[in-house]
């Protein structure tokens, strides 16, 4: 049985705060629960990052969900590409219960969502969008009720990024729901 939504979503607040998705923590939180790796990777670059540990990989400890990153010289600049890989990941693939986040409202305007999943607030408009439609049972009225867009705009916000497309339509295969279709 489906769960029944509340008319609207509990605030973030001292209660609710354990609740959030790992995405809403700051980076370094993130990072206090992960294993961070160096490794050497082959690859174009030249002999320099061949000899040089530069490739970088996270794992998080408690999901146990992996990114990585090796395509640059900078072992920093692979850090922090697989951070944002790594919180992607996250958003895409762990599932908390939705509350009423103060990012989608700066990130909506006169119900329309003026953010893409791209970009640098993208992994927590994923994670949101996504816990909102799970506990909606991926009904797109229900859920854009709940965000305050309309479901048009709930399908471009989701088709705007290929991952979050595909987790969307893999999510709703598994409810036995047929898969959404780009307008």
């Amino acid at each position: 049985m489906d769960p029944v939504l509340p008319l609207k979503l509990p605030p973030v607040s001292g209660e609710t705060a354990d609740l959030r998705h790992p995405v809403f923590a700051d980076v370094d939180a993130v990072l206090k629960d992960c294993d961070v790796d160096r490794l050497r990777r082959g690859g174009p670059g030249g002999q320099h990052r061949n000899k040089v540990e530069t490739a970088v990989r996270i794992t998080h400890r408690p999901t146990g969900i992996v990114a990585e990153a090796n395509e640059h010289r900078s072992q920093e600049e692979n850090r922090k590409n697989a951070v944002t890989r790594l919180r992607m990941r996250l958003a895409l693939d762990v599932r908390t219960p939705p509350l009423d986040e103060p990012v989608w409202h700066e990130n909506t305007h006169h119900g329309r969502v003026t953010a893409k999943p791209t970009a640098k607030s993208g992994p927590l408009l994923v994670a949101h969008v996504l816990n909102v439609l799970e506990a909606a049972a991926w009904k797109m009225g229900d859920a854009a009720k709940l965000l305050g867009v309309s479901s048009s705009q709930l399908i471009a916000f989701l088709a705007a990024d290929g991952a979050v497309w595909a987790k969307a339509n893999e999510l709703r295969a598994a409810r036995g729901l047929h898969p959404l279709k780009r307008r």
